[in-house]
């Protein structure tokens, strides 16, 4: 298959429209959001290699099992996706972590140049 998330495409209308399936019954059943369903639906987005392979999975239970969709690349993409978000909230917290310390160094140090009148030896 040429293009496999457009023929899955085309299946999947099938499949609802044979059914009597609503978008948000087939996401549920296949494990989708019906956001992430309607928007790789409409053209709006592509889908990701994890998702094609649920909505194959409901499709065609057996096939799936025979016809990994998978590629190496696939699995280093979607690791690299969610080790960036990772990254990203770390960084937030190396952030606050830095304003914190900044901030607690700075009394320190004016508490040393700047000692309150009661904490000097007359």
């Amino acid at each position: 298959m040429e293009n496999l998330p457009e023929d899955v495409k085309q299946r999947a209308l099938k499949f609802m429209s044979e059914k009597g399936l609503s978008q948000a019954e087939f996401a549920r059943r296949a494990g989708l959001s019906r956001s992430t369903l309607n928007q790789w639906l409409k053209g709006r987005s592509r889908i990701r290699s994890t998702n094609l392979h649920k909505v194959v999975k409901l499709l065609e239970p057996e096939k799936a099992k025979e016809e990994p969709l998978f590629t190496p690349l696939d699995k280093i993409i979607d690791h690299l996706s969610r080790a960036k978000e990772e990254l990203k909230s770390a960084q937030g917290e190396i952030e606050n972590l830095e304003s914190y310390l900044v901030t607690k160094i700075g009394e320190v140090v004016s508490f040393k140049h700047y000692p309150k009148e009661t904490d000097q030896v007359s």
